[in-house]
C-alpha cells in the first residue's frame, strides 16, 4: 500500500473514532462542522481503499444526522465546496445532497440569506440538481428581500449575467407550481383510490415528470402547498422578470382552488394584462400548452410522438380552461396557430 493511502486512511480512522465517540448533539454537530467536508473531498481519492473508508464512515455519519434533525450541518462551507467548479463532479455530487439535509435545518431567516446563493448555483448544473436546488428555496422564496435597485437585484441573481437562472425560475418551477398542483378535492380523490392507480396519473395540468420536479416524490400539505404558491406569485410580482414570461403564472393561478392563490393571481392579472402583447407567440404557446396540455395539433404528431409518456401534459381543469378562454379568445395568433384545436377540447 502506498504510503499516501496509509496515511489517509490513519487520518480517516482518527475521524471515524471522533465521529463514534460524540456522545451528545453538540458534540456530533462540532466534530461535522469540521469534518465533513474534507472528509468529502477524500471520495475523489485515487485509492479504493480511501474511497471505501469513507463510504463506510459516511453510511455511519448519515444514520446518525437522519436520527438527529436538530444537529446543524456545515452549510455555507458545503455550498462554497458545491460551487467551486475545480472541484470533481463526483464530490458535488455529495455536497448538495448534504446541502439537501443542511439547509431545512436552518433557522428560516438563515434559509432566507442563503437561498439567492442557491439560486445563482443553478447555471450549469444537472437538472436533477437544478431541481433539488429549487425544491430548497421555494418554502421561502416569497420571503427574499428584493432590493429595489436594478444593479443591486442584478448582483442578487445575476439572471443577465446567467440566463440559465431566469429561465429555471421563471418558467420551470413556478409554472408548474402554481398551475397544476392538484386541488384539496383532487387530493381527497387520489387518497381514496389505490397507491397504484395515483403514481400513473397526472393532476390536471401536468405530466408525471413535473409532479416529481415539484414535489421530489413526497406528499405536500395543501395549507404548506398554499403558502408555497403565494410565496412564488410575490417573488413573480416584483418585476423580475418580463411580463410575457410570467402572465400565464398568474393567470395559472386565478383558477386555483385557494381564494388567496385566486386573488393574488387576479391582482396581478389586472396589474399587467394590459401591458401584455397576447399575440407574443411565447404567450400564445403556453397559454394553449396548459389549457390543453400535450395535444396533438395539426402537423406536429411526429414531434409529440417523440416525447416520452410521463413528460406528456394532461389538460388544465375545467376552473382554469374558463380563466384563459377569454384571453386566447382576443388573441389572432392563437386562432391562426391552433386552428385544429377541436370544440371537445373547449
Amino acid at each position: 500500500m502506498a504510503a499516501s493511502a496509509k496515511d489517509e486512511l490513519e487520518l480517516l480512522e482518527r475521524v471515524f473514532l471522533r465521529v463514534a465517540s460524540a456522545e451528545t448533539d453538540e458534540q456530533l454537530e462540532k466534530t461535522v462542522k469540521i469534518f465533513l467536508c474534507p472528509l468529502l473531498l477524500k471520495v475523489a481519492s485515487p485509492h479504493q481503499e480511501v474511497k471505501n473508508k469513507v463510504m463506510t464512515l459516511l453510511t455511519h455519519l448519515n444514520k446518525r444526522l437522519k436520527s438527529r434533525p436538530k444537529i446543524q450541518l456545515p452549510v455555507d462551507s458545503l455550498l462554497l465546496q458545491y460551487k467551486d467548479s475545480s472541484i470533481p463532479a463526483f464530490v458535488t455530487n455529495f455536497a448538495i445532497l448534504y446541502l439537501r439535509m443542511g439547509f431545512p435545518r436552518l433557522p428560516p431567516e438563515t434559509q432566507v440569506e442563503i437561498a439567492p446563493q442557491l439560486i445563482k448555483c443553478i447555471q450549469d448544473k444537472p437538472q436533477p440538481q437544478q431541481d433539488c436546488l429549487l425544491q430548497l428555496v421555494l418554502p421561502v422564496l416569497g420571503q427574499l428581500k428584493i432590493p429595489d435597485s436594478v444593479e443591486e437585484r442584478q448582483k442578487m441573481f445575476e439572471f443577465t449575467d446567467k440566463p440559465q437562472h431566469y429561465i429555471m425560475a421563471a418558467q420551470h418551477r413556478p409554472t408548474r407550481l402554481c398551475s397544476s398542483q392538484p386541488s384539496e378535492s383532487d387530493t381527497a380523490e387520489s387518497d381514496q383510490s389505490s397507491s397504484a392507480a395515483s403514481s400513473s396519473l397526472a393532476p390536471p395540468g401536468m405530466s408525471l415528470a413535473a409532479v416529481k420536479r415539484v414535489t421530489a416524490d413526497s406528499t405536500v400539505e395543501p395549507n404548506k402547498l398554499e403558502q408555497m404558491k403565494l410565496g412564488v406569485l410575490k417573488f413573480l410580482a416584483r418585476d423580475l422578470f418580463e411580463a410575457s414570461d410570467v402572465i400565464c403564472h398568474f393567470l395559472a393561478a386565478t383558477g386555483d382552488t385557494r381564494h388567496s392563490v385566486l386573488d393574488a393571481g387576479d391582482h396581478e392579472m389586472k396589474r399587467i394584462s394590459s401591458s401584455t402583447d397576447f399575440e407574443n407567440p411565447k404567450v400564445v404557446n403556453k397559454m394553449f400548452g396548459i389549457f390543453q396540455g400535450t395535444a396533438l395539433i395539426a402537423g406536429s404528431a411526429q414531434q409529440a410522438a417523440q416525447i416520452p409518456p410521463d413528460q406528456k401534459r394532461s389538460a388544465a381543469g375545467i376552473r382554469l380552461r374558463q380563466r384563459l378562454y377569454p384571453y386566447l379568445l382576443r388573441s389572432r395568433r392563437a386562432a391562426d396557430q391552433f386552428s385544429s384545436l377541436s370544440s371537445d377540447n373547449l
